[in-house]
Order: C-alpha cells, then sequence, then structure tokens
C-alpha cells in the first residue's frame, strides 16, 4: 500500500469513527454542534471514495459521488462557525438553501451530464465562495479565531486544488506530491476539530436552539420549558449540585427524574442556552457572590474551582462570557463601588 493510500485510510477511519462518537453524544443529549459529525462524515466518506482502485471508479455513479461530497464541505464550515459563534440556527428555508445545489449537482454528476472540467470548476467555487462567507462573518473572541483559522485552511487546499488542476493538465509529474499535500491538509482539518473538542470543548459541545426565521415554539412548550427550569433553579439554590465539576446533564435528569432529551430541550428554550452554559453561568454567578462576600482577600481561581469549575482556562472563558469581563475587572469595580459607599456613610 502506497503511503498516499496508508494517510487517506487514516482520515477515513478517525473521522468517521469521531463522527459516530459525536453523533452517539447527541442521541445522548448532548447539545453537539451538527455541523462537526457532518464534517466528519464528508471528510472521511471522500477519503474512502478514494481508495476504490482507478479500474473500478470510471463509473459514472462512483465518480458523481466523488465529485459531490465535497460540495457539502462548505456548507458545513459555514454552519460550523455560524453555530459556534451563537447565531440564531438556520431554519429549513436556509438548510434547503444550501443543502439542495450540493444534492442536485451530485445527481447532475452521478448521471454523466457534467465534464470532468466542469465538475472541478463547480467544486472550487462553491468552496471559494464558502470560504468568503465564513471570512465576513463579523465575530469576536473564540469564534473569529476559529473562522480565521478555517478560512486560511480552507483557501489553502483551495490553492493546492488550483495547482493540481494546473498540474495534471501540463506537468503531470507534480501532480502526486500535490495530492498528498490535499490530504495532508485534510488530515490537518480532522486535527483541528480534534484538539477544538480537547482544548475548548464548547466550539463541539454547542447546538443553538433559537430558530432563525418567524418560527416560534407553541404557548404550551414554552410553558413546560419554563417549568422544568422551576425546578432545576429550585435544585441549584437548595443543594448547587453544579459545584462537583463532574456534574452534567445525565446527573441533573436524574435528579429530576426526567429525560435528559427533555431537560436539555427546556433549558435550551426556556434560558435560552445550552446545559454546559447553563451550568457555567450558574458557577460564575456563585463566583461572583463569593467575591462580593469575600472582596480583596479572596484567591480567585480557588472561588472558581471550589464553584465546579476544573481549570483555569475554562473559568476565564466562562467567566468573560457571561458576566461580560474579567474577574480581576469585577472585583476592582465592586472594590470601588464599596469605598464609594463608605464615603458616602462617613460624610
Amino acid at each position: 500500500m502506497s503511503s498516499l493510500n496508508v494517510i487517506q485510510s487514516i482520515i477515513a477511519a478517525n473521522s468517521l469513527a469521531f463522527a459516530l462518537f459525536l453523533l452517539a453524544l447527541r442521541f445522548s443529549g448532548r447539545p453537539v454542534n451538527i455541523a462537526v459529525p457532518g464534517l466528519f462524515i464528508a471528510v472521511g466518506l471522500i477519503s474512502a471514495m478514494n481508495l476504490i482502485p482507478v479500474h473500478l471508479s470510471h463509473n459514472d455513479i462512483t465518480r458523481g459521488f466523488r465529485w459531490g461530497l465535497p460540495l457539502c464541505i462548505g456548507p458545513l464550515l459555514l454552519l460550523y462557525v455560524w453555530l459556534a459563534a451563537d447565531r440564531p440556527r438556520p431554519g429549513a428555508g436556509a438548510i434547503a438553501l444550501h443543502g439542495a445545489p450540493p444534492a442536485l449537482l451530485t445527481l447532475v454528476f452521478v448521471t454523466g451530464l457534467a465534464p470532468a472540467w466542469l465538475a472541478s470548476a463547480i467544486i472550487l467555487s462553491s468552496l471559494a465562495g464558502y470560504i468568503l462567507a465564513v471570512a465576513c462573518l463579523r465575530l469576536t473572541g473564540p469564534a473569529r479565531v476559529r473562522a480565521v483559522g478555517l478560512s486560511l485552511l480552507g483557501g489553502t487546499i483551495l490553492l493546492v486544488n488550483l495547482l493540481l488542476e494546473a498540474a495534471e493538465a501540463w506537468r503531470p509529474e507534480l501532480a502526486p506530491p500535490l495530492k498528498l499535500t490535499i490530504f495532508l491538509l485534510l488530515l490537518t482539518l480532522v486535527g483541528y476539530f480534534v484538539a477544538a473538542g480537547l482544548t475548548d470543548p464548547e466550539a463541539l459541545f454547542r447546538a443553538v436552539t433559537r430558530p432563525m426565521g418567524l418560527t416560534r415554539p407553541s404557548i404550551e412548550a414554552e410553558a413546560e420549558a419554563a417549568s422544568v427550569l422551576e425546578r432545576v433553579e429550585r435544585l441549584f439554590e437548595d443543594e448547587t449540585p453544579y459545584f462537583d465539576p463532574a456534574f452534567q446533564l445525565s446527573q441533573l435528569a436524574r435528579r429530576l427524574g426526567m429525560p435528559a432529551r427533555q431537560v436539555s430541550r427546556a433549558i435550551n428554550l426556556a434560558a435560552g442556552v445550552s446545559v454546559p452554559d447553563y451550568l457555567n453561568r450558574a458557577r460564575v454567578r456563585a463566583v461572583e457572590q463569593r467575591l462580593v462576600n469575600r472582596g480583596e482577600t479572596a484567591n480567585i481561581l480557588d472561588l472558581a474551582l471550589d464553584c465546579g469549575f476544573n481549570s483555569k482556562a475554562t473559568f476565564y472563558r466562562a467567566f468573560a462570557r457571561h458576566a461580560g469581563g474579567a474577574p480581576r475587572d469585577a472585583r476592582r469595580a465592586r472594590s470601588r463601588a464599596n469605598g464609594d459607599n463608605s464615603s458616602q456613610i462617613a460624610l
């Protein structure tokens, strides 16, 4: 087996395995950003189909699917960045707008109506358009960093693809190393999301539930979600189970005696955040309260660990997200406010 086939096999196996893992988490109630398993499935299938021997891949059906699958990469990249930035979940119309063209063009490719040069032009044009769309999103913070990183990676893949097209036409001897480069870039794409899941789980485990458009949940669904959220808040006030860093949706659902998916949907709808975000918001509020009580004598990191955070990085990200700044800034502001109050009393 050539080194190229080995790399493709690694990409295919790891991508499909990680996609199945994320889908299993999704079905168990975790709010997984659904674009991520979609991307891994697409990359894994592309790599797997490229392992098919050349003499078996000349039929229009195999070639058509091989051309059609890359058309899914662009929309999925855009969807990932969009959801990770807490933008409204696309409605059915938006999904159809972005999903129908890849499906229809794949059908055109399978039926053999599009020649190879046209298929390549369509694929590259589609990828270029979505890379531009991702780069043009007005984002801030970690979402901006992810968007820039994916745009650079996608732009590099696009550039190497263009060089490969030129090499196959005029310098065939350069085609093999360029193909190897493309597969290494795809492996980098897979590694990017694996690293994101390890270093910043919220990048993968965040599913926005507010739909984009005029669709609204029913009054009954809103009332049921509010009732469940009230039970959750009462539990948090009485027992503060979120002080345990390992506390998560499954344990919360067990405490309430309800299915995990029902609890997750209720928090998403009534609180407007995912379950991990909701837990971190409660922890941030607990840290803020202790800062008020203990003032300058408190060690901020010790407070964070006492309130359920398991690392400094996770705490600072959550505090910036839910309190709108850094913990030290919040303590300074409270100290100044207390000083002003003391002056007024002295007067």
